[in-house]
C-alpha cells in the first residue's frame, strides 16, 4: 500500500475546507439525495461524498461504509484529490496502491472504485465523490461524466451552504445590534428622565423656594420691596432660561419661534465649548415645508452622529453641509480614523442613528474615503414620501 502524497497547496486547501464548516455536520438530504442519485446511476452498492482533512477521511454520506471516518493514510480518496479528473481503479487487488488496503483486503472488500475530486470557489481540491463495489465494474463515459457533474453539485451545495451561513451570522449580528441599541435608548431615556428629576428638584426648586423668601421679605420690608422684587426677576429669569435649555435638549424644535438652522448652530457652539473639535456648518436653501417630526429627527441625527465621530480622538474637523430644496440633504465630513473605536459601540450608534433615517423614510451613505476621512450623507424628503436610493449620489 502507497501513502497518498500531500497536495502542493496542502495549507491553503486545509482553510479552504475549514472554511465551509462541512466536518462533522449532521445528515443533510440535498448530499444524501445526491449519493442515491449515483448509485442508481452507476449500479455500485458504495458510494461516498467525503471530506479529507489533516488527519482523516470524513464521510458526509457513506453508503456501504460502517464507519464515520477513516484514517486519511487509508483513504483511497486521498490519492483522488491529488487528481484533476475522475480516478478509475479497475480492480484494486491489482493495483499496487492498494492491494494490502484494509478496505480491499477486509471489511466491504473494495475492488472498482471511481472518484471525481470535489473542487472548491476557488479551485482546491477538499474531497470526492466515489463510487465502489466488491465486484467488478466498468463505467461507462456517461457515468464517469455523472460522477463529475455531481461533484459540481456538491460544490454548488457547499458554496450555498456558506452564503446561508453567512446570511445567519449577519442577522444574528443585527439582532445583537437591535437589542443592545434598544438598552442603549432605554438608558438614555433613563438618564434624560433622571436628569429632569436632579434639575427640578435641585435647581427650579431651589430657586423657586429664593423667590418664595424674597417676595415673603419684600412684604415685610417696604423699603426693601422694589430690591427684593428684582431679585425675584432675577431668579425667575434663571429658571425660565434653564426650562429653555431643556426643552431645546429633549424636543428642540419650535419652528414658529426660532429657526431649525439657528438651533443647530446653538447646538453647535456649545458642543465645541466642552471639546478640542472644529465644527463648521453651511447652510443653503429653506424649511418652510418641513414636517415637525422631520425636523426633529433630523436635529437628533446631526446631534447623534457627531458625538458618535467625536468620540474618537483623533478627530479635528468635522464639516456639515445641508441643502434643503425638494428634499433634506445632509452631508458631514470628518477626519480621523474610523477603525480607532470600539466598533460594537459605532455599529450600536450608527443603528441608532439609522432608526431615526427609517423614520423619515430617508436613504443614507456612509463611507470611508481613505484612513483620515469620512463621509455621512443623509436624505430626508420634506414630505414624508420615500426618497428612491439613486437620488442620494450628490457632492
Amino acid at each position: 500500500m502507497k501513502k497518498a502524497l500531500l497536495p502542493l497547496n496542502e495549507e491553503v486547501r486545509l482553510a479552504e475546507l475549514s472554511a465551509y464548516r462541512i466536518l462533522d455536520t449532521p445528515s443533510e438530504k440535498e448530499f444524501d439525495d445526491l449519493a442515491e442519485l449515483l448509485r442508481s446511476i452507476t449500479q455500485c452498492s458504495g458510494v461516498a461524498i467525503s471530506f479529507i482533512d489533516k488527519d482523516r477521511q470524513w464521510f458526509k454520506v457513506g453508503i456501504g461504509i460502517p464507519v464515520p471516518e477513516t484514517s486519511r493514510d487509508i483513504a483511497m480518496c486521498s490519492h483522488t484529490i491529488l487528481e484533476k479528473d475522475v480516478m478509475v481503479v479497475n480492480d484494486a487487488r491489482q493495483d499496487e496502491r492498494f492491494h494490502d488496503n484494509p478496505f480491499v483486503t477486509t471489511g466491504i472488500k473494495i475492488r472498482f472504485y471511481a472518484g471525481a475530486p470535489i473542487v472548491s470557489a476557488n479551485g482546491h481540491n477538499i474531497g470526492t465523490v466515489c463510487v465502489f463495489d466488491p465486484s467488478l465494474h466498468n463505467l461507462t463515459p456517461e457515468q464517469k461524466r455523472s460522477l463529475e457533474i455531481i461533484s459540481s453539485q456538491v460544490t454548488k451545495l457547499l458554496e450555498l451552504r456558506l452564503k446561508n451561513r453567512i446570511i445567519m451570522d449577519k442577522a444574528e449580528e443585527l439582532i445583537d445590534i437591535e437589542r443592545k441599541t434598544l438598552q442603549l435608548t432605554l438608558r438614555e431615556q433613563e438618564k434624560e428622565r433622571q436628569l429632569i428629576g436632579f434639575e427640578l428638584h435641585e435647581n427650579f426648586a431651589q430657586v423657586l423656594a429664593a423667590c418664595l423668601m424674597y417676595l415673603n421679605m419684600s412684604a415685610e420690608s417696604k423699603e426693601l420691596q422694589t430690591s427684593f422684587v428684582t431679585k425675584t426677576q432675577q431668579e425667575l429669569g434663571k429658571v425660565l432660561a434653564e426650562i429653555r435649555k431643556m426643552s431645546k435638549t429633549y424636543n428642540p424644535i419650535s419652528l414658529d419661534v426660532v429657526s431649525l438652522e439657528d438651533i443647530i448652530r446653538d447646538y453647535i457652539s456649545e458642543f465645541q465649548q466642552n471639546c478640542d473639535v472644529k465644527v463648521r456648518m453651511d447652510w443653503k436653501g429653506s424649511y418652510d415645508t418641513m414636517r415637525p417630526e422631520t425636523a426633529i429627527n433630523f436635529f437628533r441625527i446631526i446631534v447623534q452622529y457627531i458625538s458618535l465621530v467625536c468620540s474618537r480622538k483623533e478627530v479635528k474637523n468635522v464639516v456639515i453641509r445641508v441643502n434643503v430644496k425638494d428634499e433634506l440633504r445632509l452631508t458631514i465630513h470628518s477626519d480621523g480614523d474610523p477603525g480607532k473605536v470600539d466598533m460594537d459601540q459605532q455599529k450600536i450608534a450608527i443603528n441608532a442613528i439609522l432608526t431615526r433615517i427609517d423614520l423619515c423614510n430617508g436613504t443614507y451613505d456612509l463611507k470611508v474615503i481613505n484612513s483620515a476621512n469620512t463621509v455621512f450623507r443623509v436624505m430626508l424628503p420634506l414630505n414624508g414620501e420615500p426618497v428612491l436610493e439613486r437620488e442620494l449620489v450628490y457632492s
